[in-house]
């Protein structure tokens, strides 16, 4: 019984850790405001279908080899559907140097800001 407790006491904590993680980065407004470039890192295929106005397209599955084409004194805002490839994609731009990546979360997050007066 007490292995149980621990084990589920163990899945909780590791959970709300994962979410914390999940949260988006702060300041996301005035950073666009500033002129961040949000990268959208859903496939074509999602970003075909509906898009941030002034986003640009890079699928986490080919970040790793087109992150070239992106300045890295730059500031850059990732998001996509629900927040965990943005994660990964901020993750991916600061290990190759981009100091300035941050983590949008998911598409609403960033919608949300754009409607804020």
């Amino acid at each position: 019984m007490m292995i149980a407790l621990v084990l589920v006491l163990s899945v909780l904590i590791v959970a709300c850790g994962a979410f914390q993680f999940a949260k988006s980065d702060e300041d996301l407004g005035q950073l666009i405001a500033d002129g961040a470039v949000l990268i959208d890192v859903r496939t074509n295929f999602e970003y075909d279908d509906t898009h941030i106005d002034g986003a640009i397209n890079i699928p986490l599955g080919k970040l790793r080899e087109n992150y070239i084409q992106l300045d890295p004194t730059r500031t850059y805002i990732t998001y996509c559907s629900h927040g965990l490839r943005s994660i990964k994609a901020v993750k991916i731009l600061r290990e190759r140097g981009f100091k300035y990546a941050f983590n949008g979360g998911a598409m609403a997050n960033i919608e949300a800001l754009h409607r804020l007066p």
